[in-house]
């Protein structure tokens, strides 16, 4: 499992988009692509979240 979804480069140029600051319309185009070609990405975000919020109440009812 990767600990990552974003490079920090990736992770800058869409943070930057998402508020409004001026980003190459190539990186972006890229970021894109990638998001539209890895169609499981969306589905295992949510897996992920869904084994975390399993894992810290697993915690909550151990304490």
């Amino acid at each position: 499992m990767r600990s990552y979804i974003f490079t920090d480069r990736e992770r800058k140029i869409v943070t930057g988009l998402l508020i409004g600051e001026g980003v190459s319309r190539v990186d972006v185009a890229k970021i894109m692509f990638r998001y539209r070609r890895f169609t499981t990405l969306a589905s295992d975000v949510e897996l992920y979240l869904a084994l975390r919020k399993f894992a810290e109440s697993e915690v909550t009812d151990s304490a």
